[in-house]
Formats: structure tokens, C-alpha cells, sequence
């Protein structure tokens, strides 16, 4: 089963992109994406967990410069149109803006699952407070490939490594938007497995070594 994952960022040079559209300021300066841009990294991070996945890259910003709501929404649209089942958004906008959240909407009900990085602590960042947006944050516990639960459905929320594909617990890392990706890479390995949307948060669950709920590990 191919799963489609669509990554809203700076743009990608990776391994496994279908396809990639633009949704930048024609104003801002523009480069061809390099292997060091956030969203070629967060490209890696997806496909070091689902080696098979098939990456949308919808380039809605540009290193160093603001974007928009309304770009990010654009980028959102035509993802949907490309039927992915993922959409990773490792950013957080301070402010609520309704044609973000509208976009979302949108996606969700297309059927698109929605994760968006958010911070440990300190004010909510949209678009990960809206209603069912999967939410993730860094956790200092995880290695890559290790997971935790901090908040259960329906509005999830996870914990992962804040690194790269070889990250180990406790090192200096880049925070939340690596976290995010991590956790987009492990939802499409399961979905590439065969396990249903219905299920993929149960099964997610078995795979985290921590939960807030229970505070025990899963291991």
C-alpha cells in the first residue's frame, strides 16, 4: 500500500518526493531547496521511519522570511487535491487565523490526517490546538524511533526525539518540528503496513515507551 505524505515547509531535495508546487511569496528570494533546508530534513526524518512513502513537498516557506495563513492554507489545498493521508506541518503560528484553520478543516475531512509540532511548554501555536490536529512535541526521553503519550484522543498528543534519523535521548537537538516529523514517518509505516486509520492511534500507542496516564513504560 503506498501512502502519500505531504510536508508544508521550506522545500525538499530527498529521496521519494511525487511532486512539489510552490505557494512562496513571489516577492521573496528564491532558491532551489538543498539537502540542508529544514524541510529536506524533515523529509529524511519521514523516510528513515517509512522508507516506502511516497513525499508531497508544498513549499509555503522560505528560510529566514515569514510566510502567510493564507500560503500555508493554499499549500493545505492543493495536498488535499493530491489525496495524501499525512500532512506534516512542523511550525506554529502564535495567532489563530481562519483561513488556516478553514484549510485544515478542509483536509480533515478529506480524510487527510493532520500532525503539526507544537512546544512542550508556554502558549498554544496553531495549527496544533485545533480539534483533532495531532500534536507533537520533543521529548528529552526519546531516541529516534522511541515515542511518548502525553495527552489521548481526540486531540492526541505525542512525544519524540527532537533530532535527526540517528538522535539519541538527552542530546542537543532542534526541538519540536524534527519531533513532529518523526512521529509523521511512524503513523505512515503503520498505514503502510495495512493498519487502518481507525486503528493507527491504538497501534501508535503500543510502539510509545511512555504515557502520562498510566506513567509507565511500554517498553
Amino acid at each position: 500500500m503506498s501512502v502519500r505524505v505531504g510536508i508544508v515547509d521550506t522545500g525538499i531535495l530527498a529521496n521519494g518526493v511525487v511532486a512539489s508546487a510552490s505557494f512562496i511569496d513571489e516577492q521573496a528570494p528564491v532558491a532551489a531547496p538543498t539537502e540542508e533546508e529544514h524541510g529536506s530534513s524533515l523529509a529524511n526524518i519521514i523516510r528513515s521511519n517509512a522508507p516506502a512513502a511516497d513525499l508531497l513537498d508544498a513549499r509555503a516557506f522560505v528560510a529566514g522570511h515569514p510566510s502567510s495563513a493564507a500560503r500555508i492554507a493554499s499549500a493545505i489545498d492543493w495536498l488535499v487535491e493530491q489525496d495524501v493521508q499525512l500532512i506534516n506541518m512542523s511550525f506554529g503560528l502564535q495567532s489563530n487565523r481562519e483561513v488556516l484553520e478553514l484549510a485544515v478543516q478542509r483536509a480533515q475531512q478529506a480524510g487527510a490526517i493532520c500532525i503539526a509540532s507544537t512546544p512542550a511548554q508556554g502558549s498554544k501555536v496553531y495549527p496544533s490546538s485545533y480539534d483533532s490536529v495531532v500534536s507533537v512535541s520533543g521529548d528529552a526521553r526519546c531516541s529516534a524511533g522511541e515515542f511518548s503519550v502525553f495527552e489521548y484522543g481526540p486531540h492526541w498528543h505525542f512525544g519524540a526525539a527532537n533530532g535527526g534519523p540517528d538522535h539519541r535521548a538527552h542530546q542537543r537537538g532542534h526541538g519540536a518540528s524534527f519531533a513532529c516529523a518523526h512521529v509523521t514517518g511512524y503513523l505512515a509505516r503503520l498505514l503502510h503496513s495495512g493498519v487502518t486509520q481507525d486503528r493507527l492511534f491504538s497501534r501508535f500507542c503500543d510502539h510509545c515507551y511512555w504515557t502520562e496516564r498510566e506513567n509507565v513504560s511500554y517498553r
